[in-house]
């Protein structure tokens, strides 16, 4: 399950999504606004068995953000090691937030939320979502519609999200999916305590002046 809080008012769609509330054990997942986050992480803090995660998330629109894909970049307090977040969640907040980046094994359970899957799909499955129900008759319009909202008139059709939508071929050697350059895989993750809950998180949600143009090879 997947809610906004009662801060999040109807401006929220243009606002960068950087908290979720998480509690694994009902599997039910709350966005939060980092005012929200400011209230909460003293409360946390102070639980001995804390059932909630705080986990801090930006939406990947470049490939060197996604780190924050796996929803483990910066969780209070940590997960347990059999605790993974699930696809769903993954592909909902992903969406919601407007992401443009994803990982290779994220192609077919995306595809299948969307109702995209093909024969021809050659990653590798993961968590099952068929049990999930399509969120409009049209997913992948509306899809196209909101990330274009959501990314502020971005070109987003040379993304691995634009390809999705556009049927159009990806398979694990295409350049969107080949390993980042070593100066980024060092990510650290923010301190909470330095009270950047209000600010943008690793210059995510900047204006996306660094967004990297993938060449195409399947034109």
């Amino acid at each position: 399950m997947f809610f906004l809080s009662d801060g999040a008012d109807q401006r929220l769609p243009q606002r960068p999504v950087e908290w979720i509330l998480w509690n694994p054990w009902n599997q039910t997942a709350l966005i939060i606004i980092p005012e929200e986050a400011e209230l909460l992480i003293p409360v946390i803090r102070a639980e001995r068995q804390p059932k909630v995660h705080l986990i801090a998330y930006a939406a990947p629109f470049t490939k060197n953000m996604l780190h924050f894909n796996g929803l483990s970049y910066y969780v209070l307090p940590s997960l347990p090691n059999s605790c993974t977040a699930p696809d769903w969640l993954s592909i909902e907040l992903g969406i919601f937030a407007g992401r443009l980046y994803i990982d290779f094994t994220e192609c077919v359970p995306l595809k299948k939320y969307l109702r995209l899957v093909d024969k021809t799909d050659t990653g590798p499955p993961r968590n099952s979502i068929e049990q999930l129900g399509a969120f409009t008759k049209d997913p992948v319009s509306f899809l196209l519609e909101w990330l274009t909202l959501r990314r502020k008139g971005q070109d987003i059709m040379h993304t691995p999200m634009g390809y999705i939508c556009q049927g159009r071929p990806l398979d694990e050697s295409h350049p969107f999916f080949i390993a980042r350059r070593a100066d980024d895989e060092d990510v650290v993750a923010p301190s909470v305590g330095d009270r950047r809950t209000n600010g943008n998180i690793d210059g995510a949600e900047d204006g996306g002046t660094d967004l990297e143009d993938e060449w195409d090879t399947t034109d």
